[in-house]
């Protein structure tokens, strides 16, 4: 008999592998996952988004606590986009941490470069060492119920959980950025400096890259390394950059929850304002429209 693991042809094929994959772990550990990208580097070419259905937590405690007030909300808004991106960068490794109404989830953060890529969650859990309970705050019955269904989390099962996301995260990575080499006008040069330039925009897209940064790369001048970026790609070093931080602010945008200013901050753009215009420009409707049209279908997920 044989088993047909496959390896990703494009990447929509990829999204189908790594969704089939996450389900596969979560059956074997018995948990929810949910994955947080940070710097939109789960992407396709186009901007898409990769495993967007991970892209909110799916658990039905954590669907039934959203849904109890616009303020249960916001909380778990803050609580996904900002503490637990906060703490991941502090630990720099996998923790257990517990919302306010009391779940404890497996935090296993993936680093890039030395940043923070996107984050593993697995739960929902009781943390036997928490004293948060959601008969303590007034929630329904409903909530309360449903608080005491889930599994106690030991410290075994969390180090189990927490080797696992590792290993996990670091194949989701290693798949991405095999797919980022491989596809568009990478997959379609045969020079080797254009795909070098290529990689290294998707790469560092993100942080403050400059022309004098890339021209080092290539061990030539800035001119001469403007010169050749254009002849190879018919682009200026900045349009190429520019199209690059454009397509991962349309992937958080649509699955990340961020704000237009966290967006833009995490795709590189120095302000809101900026990134607007350019987003715009490249996609043809201002990034606040092209995020109401998919928070349309995320109306009740952060």
């Amino acid at each position: 008999m044989e088993l047909e693991t496959g390896t990703a042809q494009d990447g929509h094929q990829l999204d189908q592998n790594l969704a089939a994959l996450l389900v596969d772990t979560e059956q074997m550990l018995s948990v929810n996952i949910t994955v947080k990208d940070q710097l939109g580097i789960l992407c396709l070419q186009d901007g898409s988004a990769l495993l967007e259905k991970y892209s909110i937590h799916g658990h039905l405690y954590c669907r039934l606590g959203r849904g109890v007030s616009p303020v249960c909300r916001q909380t778990c808004h803050a609580y996904c986009l900002r503490e637990i991106p906060a703490l991941a960068r502090k630990k720099r490794k996998a923790f257990v941490s517990c919302c306010y109404r009391g779940a404890a989830e497996i935090v296993v953060p993936i680093f890039h470069h030395g940043e923070l890529a996107f984050i593993l969650l697995g739960g929902a859990f009781r943390d036997p060492e928490s004293t948060v309970r959601p008969e303590q705050n007034g929630f329904p019955n409903e909530i309360c119920k449903e608080f005491g269904k889930l599994k106690r989390l030991t410290q075994s099962r969390a180090r189990q959980i927490a080797r696992m996301f590792e290993a996990l995260g670091k194949a989701i990575l290693a798949d991405v950025l095999a797919l980022h080499e491989t596809d568009g006008e990478t997959k379609q040069s045969d020079d080797p400096r254009e795909i070098m330039i290529l990689q290294y925009l998707r790469s560092f897209a993100h942080q403050k890259l400059t022309l004098a940064q890339m021209a080092a790369r290539l061990s030539l001048s800035p001119s001469r390394a403007s010169h050749l970026i254009h002849q190879l790609t018919g682009q200026s070093f900045q349009a190429l950059l520019l199209q690059e931080r454009v397509r991962r602010a349309k992937s958080l945008l649509a699955t990340s929850g961020m704000s237009l200013q966290q967006v833009a901050a995490a795709c590189g753009f120095s302000n809101e304002f900026y990134f607007s215009r350019q987003f715009k420009n490249l996609t043809g409707m201002p990034p606040g429209q092209f995020l109401q049209m998919h928070r349309l279908s995320r109306s009740v997920n952060p």
